[in-house]
C-alpha cells in the first residue's frame, strides 16, 4: 500500500550485532550473555589449527517485545491491525508483536547446486532470569 502506516504496526524492536572479543574477554564466565562459547565445548573432536580464535564468532539477536521497532507508527490507541501503546510508550499485548531480519545465502546462485544440508541455530535459554518467558522462531528461507 503507497502512502499507508499500517505496514510497520506490531514491529517490535530486534537488535543485531557481533559482541568484540575484548567485551567477552573481560567478561568471560560472569555472564551468559556475553561469555565465550569454545568450539571444544560443541564441537571436542575439531582440530583447531595453531594461531587460530579457539572460540565461535557468533551473531547475536536480542528481541524486545515491548519496545517499538523500526517504522513502527503505532497510535496510542491501536490501529484495526494492533492494540496500541501504554501511558509509558511501551507496546501493548507484547506477545501479538514480531519482529525480523533477512539475510541471503551468498554461496552462489544455484540453491540445489549449493547442496545446502542443514542451517543451525543455538537458542540461549529464555528462562535464564524469567521462566516465563516464551515464544517462537520461524525460519523462511523463501522460494525453493
Amino acid at each position: 500500500m503507497i502512502d499507508d502506516l499500517n505496514g510497520g504496526v506490531n514491529r517490535a524492536k530486534l537488535s543485531w550485532y557481533r559482541i568484540d572479543e575484548t567485551v567477552r574477554a573481560s567478561a568471560q564466565n560472569l555472564d551468559n550473555y556475553v561469555a565465550a562459547i569454545p568450539q571444544r565445548e560443541l564441537f571436542p573432536n575439531r582440530q583447531i589449527p595453531t594461531g587460530y580464535n579457539q572460540n565461535i564468532q557468533t551473531f547475536d539477536l536480542h528481541y524486545e517485545p515491548n519496545l517499538r521497532g523500526p517504522y513502527n507508527y503505532e497510535l496510542p490507541n491501536g490501529t484495526p491491525y494492533s492494540k496500541g501503546l501504554e501511558d509509558n510508550g511501551n507496546l501493548k499485548l507484547p506477545e501479538t508483536r514480531w519482529a525480523g531480519i533477512m539475510r541471503n545465502l551468498q554461496n552462489n546462485n544455484d540453491f540445489e547446486a549449493a547442496n545446502y544440508e542443514y542451517m543451525e541455530f543455538w537458542v540461549l535459554s529464555p528462562y535464564i532470569q524469567n521462566i516465563d518467558n516464551s515464544g517462537d522462531l520461524y525460519l523462511n528461507i523463501g522460494n525453493i
